[in-house]
């Protein structure tokens, strides 16, 4: 069987992207999605989500910031140095961070990011990471503690157990031996724990100058899903200024959509 799970990642990003998914979740075929606890607008998410429980909210790890957002952590900036810069803001640079960043530093962010959200009342579904930040794909490895956060709290993780689902995050069809090799020994350690993965995972790498392209490189990529659990990572918003983002708001809210994954007998799923 081939089950689909649509995550709607960086919830709480901003105002445009939490109405994006709030509308993908009543009209369209979003399944779940993830909340960067430490922006501005997580919240109004919260709000969000706690008014519809059919929105499923996992914990989206935001310990980095990129291009020229700045964002800090929801931890005093004393207890995790590693993770800033001089100012007390997180860095923008995930090379940068992953060589900086203090293992136990980070598991105190994390652990404090999920307990602003049980704290609002959320019932966490999941995490996965911002950016790919942790995977530790080609550069130092935080998934020993992310994979110990999400046993302590009996969180599924976002991390494919396929080893070609690597190609969509780290953008290359030729899997590095190194990589290969980091992948199956975090892949061992989720199974040592009883942390649950999910199969495959599939993003829309292509760009795209139209809606109508993407949409048609959407439904190739649902029409060539493997057997198992496949996390399709999206980002929806309603500004325009992110095109794409706007674009993919749209598919997850086309009728043509949801048809073509009936058709193609893809079961939705969530975490």
């Amino acid at each position: 069987m081939r089950k689909l799970i649509i995550n709607a990642d960086d919830f709480g990003v901003c105002w445009s992207t939490n109405e994006a998914i709030a509308n993908a979740f009543e009209y369209g075929v979003l399944c779940t999605a993830t909340l960067m606890v430490p922006c501005a607008a997580s919240s109004d998410a919260i709000k969000i989500a706690k008014k519809n429980p059919r929105i499923k909210t996992g914990l989206h790890i935001t310990t980095n910031a990129e291009w020229d957002v700045k964002r800090g952590p929801v931890s005093p900036p004393d207890t995790v140095r590693s993770l800033v810069d001089e100012n007390g803001l997180f860095i923008n640079d995930i090379v940068a961070f992953a060589h900086r960043a203090n293992p136990q530093e980070f598991a105190l962010e994390l652990e404090t990011q999920y307990q602003v959200m049980v704290a609002a009342g959320l019932t966490v579904s999941h995490a996965d990471s911002h950016m790919c930040s942790v995977y530790g794909l080609g550069l130092p490895s935080l998934m020993k503690e992310v994979l110990e956060f999400c046993a302590k709290h009996n969180l599924p993780f976002r991390f494919p157990r396929n080893p070609e689902s690597l190609k969509y995050i780290i953008g290359k069809n030729k899997i590095p031996e190194d990589i290969l090799e980091s992948h199956a020994k975090s892949v061992k350690l989720a199974d040592s724990l009883g942390v649950r993965i999910i199969d495959n995972f599939v993003v829309n790498v292509e760009n795209v100058q139209s809606y109508e392209a993407l949409k048609s490189a959407y439904f190739k990529l649902v029409a060539n899903l493997p057997e198992g659990i496949t996390d399709m990572g999206m980002h929806p918003s309603l500004n325009p200024a992110w095109r794409m983002r706007t674009w993919e708001y749209r598919l997850l809210v086309d009728n043509d959509f949801k048809l073509h994954i009936n058709r193609e007998g893809v079961v939705l799923a969530a975490y």
